[in-house]
């Protein structure tokens, strides 16, 4: 029997093995895509939460309630400008928070979803781009805050990413291998 009159029985584990490493890197890819999503929403929640407080708390934002005894109505009676402008800036940063949740989202479900590396990539790095500037200066701060309930949403989203950044690497890597074996097999009629 020649190599290319291979009976159906001699290629199928073969194609068996290769079906179900597909479906396990679709099934890691889905997932991947799923948790992105799900820290990109986290991220906009995190945000309408800032906007929230900034507008009907009298805190300053999530686990800083005072700074040097006093609440944000409190300077706002006394340093209106200083009130305003710290209210700016929490707006601003809500904003810039729930648009890099959208991103996220979108990056997801429009680009890692379609198996898009450079999406992958991008959704993986604005995040912890945006960490490696955020996290070091909560170390060198001069007020009290609640630390876990001050960066623990934050924190939580950030490993959901990283999680479903994991799995979808692998799952990208497994199509990108399932293609890679599709393109071999062509070429030599397996």
């Amino acid at each position: 029997m020649s190599e290319h009159t291979r009976t159906v029985s001699e290629t199928e584990p073969r194609s068996t093995e290769r079906t179900r490493r597909n479906d396990r890197g679709a099934a890691r890819l889905r997932w991947g895509v799923h948790l992105i999503t799900v820290a990109g929403l986290a991220y906009v929640v995190h945000g309408i939460g800032f906007i929230y407080r900034t507008y009907f708390t009298d805190g300053f934002e999530l686990g800083v309630d005072e700074l040097d005894g006093g609440t944000a109505a409190d300077l706002a009676a006394t340093h209106p400008e200083v009130a305003s402008y710290i209210a700016h800036v929490h707006v601003s940063f809500a904003g810039l928070m729930i648009a890099v949740g959208v991103g996220l989202v979108a990056l997801a479900r429009y680009g890692i979803r379609r198996g898009h590396r450079w999406a992958w990539a991008t959704a993986l790095g604005i995040p912890l781009l945006f960490g490696a500037f955020t996290i070091p200066v909560h170390g060198s701060v001069h007020f009290d805050f609640d630390f876990l309930l001050h960066l623990g949403p934050a924190g939580v989203g950030l490993v959901i990413l990283l999680v479903g950044g994991v799995l979808a690497h692998y799952g990208l890597r497994s199509s990108e291998t399932a293609a890679n074996t599709r393109e071999v097999a062509d070429v030599t009629g397996d």
